[in-house]
C-alpha cells in the first residue's frame, strides 16, 4: 500500500506531498482510512532530515560546551557530531568552519602548474593577494560558478 501510494507523488526534487494530492488518483486513494493515515503521519515528518549526513571537514567552535545548546551524537566509527545543520548552528552563535580538503588543495595545485605552463607564471598558492579588485568585481556580478563556498543560495 506504502509503494503504491509513493508512487502517486510526482518525481524530481522539492516535490511536496500537497502537491500529489491534487490529483485525481491520490485522491481517491485517500478515501481509504488506513491511506489517510499514513498520509497523515507522513505530513507531519516531511522536510525533516532522513538521516545523518557529516561534513568530511566541518568544524564547530563555541565559548560554551556544544551540548548546552545543539544535540549531539556518535557515528559509526565514534565521531561526536552535532544534529542540526550548519545554518542553525550558526544562528544559535556557533562559530562553523568548512576546512578545505586534500582533493580540492589537489585541484589548486593542478590549476597553479597548468597556469605556470600555459602562461608562464608562477603562483605562490600561500602568497596570493586578499584584496583583488578584479576579483572582488566578478564576485559581485555573480561570478562564483565552482567556488565551493560562494555558489550556494545562502548569498
Amino acid at each position: 500500500m506504502v509503494d503504491r501510494v509513493a508512487k502517486l507523488v510526482p518525481p524530481g526534487p522539492g516535490v511536496r506531498l500537497k502537491e500529489a494530492m491534487g490529483s485525481p488518483a491520490f485522491r481517491r486513494e485517500m478515501e481509504r482510512e488506513e491511506v489517510r493515515r499514513l498520509v497523515e503521519a507522513a505530513l507531519r515528518v516531511e522536510g525533516t532530515p532522513r538521516h545523518l549526513s557529516v561534513h568530511a571537514a566541518g568544524i564547530v567552535i563555541a565559548p560554551w560546551p556544544l551540548e548546552t545548546k545543539a544535540p549531539l551524537c556518535r557515528t559509526a566509527d565514534g565521531t561526536t557530531v552535532t544534529q542540526y545543520p550548519g545554518e542553525d548552528l550558526e544562528a544559535l552563535g556557533f562559530l562553523k568552519m568548512d576546512l578545505l580538503g586534500l582533493r580540492t588543495l589537489t585541484v589548486l595545485s593542478k590549476a597553479a602548474q597548468l597556469v605556470r605552463e600555459g602562461r608562464g607564471v608562477a603562483l605562490d598558492l600561500g602568497r596570493l593577494p586578499l584584496d583583488d579588485a578584479a576579483v572582488y568585481e566578478a564576485l559581485s556580478r555573480g561570478e562564483a560558478e565552482g567556488v565551493f563556498q560562494l555558489e550556494t543560495g545562502m548569498f
